[in-house]
């Protein structure tokens, strides 16, 4: 078994058909990678043969032990030990609609919306049964960024509370056009970071309304995910225990009834003067869940580096191999996600056979992980790996590959 004493870590972004020579020499060296050999595995994977390569799915198993096979084939010494594969505990969490009873109300009035068309909504704490009856305040974005001196929370006391946010983060102005890395989108803006900061204050849960243009995609896209199996790392508790989007004409009813307008709460939203908003509305009922422990796997290979001064620094180069894989119900029911992440897996199959016939100086593991596409951030996995599979090792610098400008 290779042992390296040091790391250098570097997550590669893989956005050509090139190997990056530059850990292994002084000058930068681009090393072919056989297209034909990317087209096989990308054809093959992205084939209704392996059902979208979902998690928790036969797809998934079959992914996993294609990797596994294509790794040792190829020469790839283990990742993990003498295994190339790194168990990942995870908790899947399905919605039982049918059972659970959510109602929101404002005013006078009882909202009954449909689970999938108006709004979706499941367990964030793995839970079986909860139940809710929760007052709801409308906090903006729920940012807290003090470099941006920006704080959309003022001070509230979230506990027991849902909290109505804003999909994105406030967008750039005249004035500021660099507020918030101007048109690019931070981690303020994503949904991960709503439910996060939901769970930080304490919140009883956190529903975020939807608009094609914050978003960035339809609902259909947030309908697919919201009615499908969740899943989270086993042992990790980072979200509140009701996580949930709502449709933009089901905000506009719910907020019409409590005495508010969605575009004005919209524009004093995008103000450092924002002022969380107690709305006269409140979310209540019983939401039922089916949650089962599953076994997923990471896949890792190394290429020993050649020089002995280097060789215990490590070069890692990722991608995660799954997708949304197969639901249920008639016609096309498979997600083959060809460019998400077929296209990536495959590339990373196709870099390992040149590293193989072209080692470098420094040690090189190629890394597939799993349930990024399912709310699993590689991040977490990575931090997963780095104390597992790389326990033995001290990281003295951690790089971004391509370099940032």
């Amino acid at each position: 078994m290779f042992r390296p004493r040091n790391a250098a870590l570097m997550l590669a972004l893989l956005a050509g058909a090139h190997l990056h020579h530059a850990a292994a020499q002084t000058t930068d060296t681009l090393l072919p990678v056989s297209e034909p050999a990317l087209r096989a595995h990308l054809s093959l994977l992205a084939s209704d043969l392996f059902e979208g390569r979902g998690t928790g799915q036969r797809g998934g198993d079959l992914t996993v032990a294609y990797l596994e096979a294509q790794a040792m084939a190829t020469g790839l010494q283990p990742g993990n030990g003498k295994s190339y594969r790194q168990p990942v505990s995870i908790t899947g969490v399905r919605t039982l609609a049918a059972q659970s009873k959510l109602q929101t109300h404002a005013g006078n009035q009882a909202f009954a919306w449909k689970y999938g068309d108006d709004w979706v909504w499941w367990s964030g704490n793995q839970q079986a049964l909860q139940t809710f009856d929760a007052p709801v305040v409308f906090v903006g974005y729920g940012i807290q960024a003090p470099e941006e001196n920006w704080d959309d929370l003022k001070g509230l006391d979230c506990h027991g509370k849902i909290l109505l946010m804003l999909v994105n983060e406030p967008q750039p102005t005249a004035a500021e056009p660099q507020r918030f890395d101007g048109a690019s989108l931070t981690y303020y803006g994503r949904w991960s970071y709503k439910f996060e900061q939901a769970k930080r204050c304490g919140a009883a849960g956190a529903l975020l309304i939807h608009t094609d243009q914050s978003a960035g995609y339809g609902w259909s896209v947030v309908r697919n995910g919201g009615t499908n199996e969740h899943f989270r790392l086993g042992g990790k508790d980072n979200a509140p225990p009701l996580q949930g989007w709502l449709t933009e004409n089901a905000a506009r009813q719910w907020l019409a009834a409590a005495g508010q307008r969605l575009e004005q709460l919209q524009e004093a939203a995008g103000k450092r003067d924002f002022q969380p908003l107690q709305l006269n509305a409140r979310l209540s009922g019983e939401l039922h869940s089916q949650v089962r422990q599953i076994e997923q796997f990471n896949v890792a290979g190394l290429v020993p580096g050649t020089d002995p001064a280097l060789r215990d620094e490590l070069v890692i180069y990722s991608a995660h191999w799954d997708h949304l894989g197969k639901t249920e119900g008639s016609g096309d029911v498979i997600y083959n996600g060809a460019i998400d992440n077929a296209s990536g897996t495959a590339a990373l199959l196709a870099m390992a056979k040149t590293a193989v016939q072209h080692p470098a100086k420094r040690t090189q593991m190629f890394l597939w992980v799993a349930a990024e596409e399912q709310g699993v951030e590689q991040a977490q996995l990575s931090g997963t790996i780095q104390n597992d599979i790389l326990k033995e090792f001290m990281v003295r610098n951690t790089y971004i590959y391509p370099p940032e400008p």
